[in-house]
């Protein structure tokens, strides 16, 4: 029981992923990493980390010695010895791609409990599972609404000047001019905000960013 455990606790140590996130805020400051890109990043670390984590539980569950009848046995008495079940790396590709079913929704149903504490724990991080898959959605639709937002905004207002212009009977030469104006406007919009960061650096900063 003890050497099960030991394994599981191999498989746990993969969580050192999260540490990426400290990384990636590293390179935000030294390289410019895009603040956009770095919140995408950190997402997807999250997910990763998410299901290794609910991986490691049900890894912890079949081989904590509990019980003699567990999803593992079950599962090797449905498909045979094709895998090597105590194998880590098997173990963990199984763990893996039960947690990655949950996370989704999607469910085959091929690993199961079979036991109550199966249940009880697996129910358990099914019910979390659920509250984080739907922060994660949520927080993907934020992260990709923030890095298009302006090209959209440009694209809204594009659209609708064509749309008046047609309705007005607006000359073609003058929807020229309209479209140059507002293509002028983005750039100067972006120069104002670029102001607006430097005006927020300290004195020194922004003489040495002038210069």
């Amino acid at each position: 029981r003890v050497l099960r455990l030991l394994r599981v606790v191999r498989l746990v140590r993969l969580t050192r992923i999260a540490r990426v996130a400290s990384f990636l805020k590293e390179a935000e400051i030294n390289f410019g990493l895009s603040h956009s890109i770095g919140r995408l990043a950190k997402f997807v670390i999250g997910v990763a980390a998410t299901t290794n984590a609910i991986a490691c539980v049900l890894a912890f569950a079949a081989n904590a010695g509990w019980h003699e009848e567990t999803w593992k046995t079950k599962l090797r008495g449905a498909k045979g010895d094709f895998f090597d079940y105590d194998e880590d790396w098997t173990l963990y590709s199984i763990t893996l791609y039960w947690a990655i079913m949950t996370m989704t929704g999607i469910g085959f149903g091929d690993v199961t409990p079979a036991n109550p504490t199966e249940f009880l724990i697996l129910t358990l991080v099914m019910a979390v599972t659920a509250g984080l898959w739907a922060y994660f959605i949520a927080a993907a639709h934020s992260i990709w609404t923030s890095m298009s937002e302006e090209a959209t905004a440009f694209q809204t207002t594009m659209e609708e000047l064509g749309e008046m212009a047609e309705e007005c009977g607006v000359p073609t030469a003058m929807r020229r001019q309209l479209r140059e104006y507002i293509i002028e406007s983005r750039d100067t919009r972006h120069r104002s905000a670029q102001h607006m960061v430097i005006t927020a650096l300290s004195p020194q900063l922004q003489a040495e960013v002038s210069s």
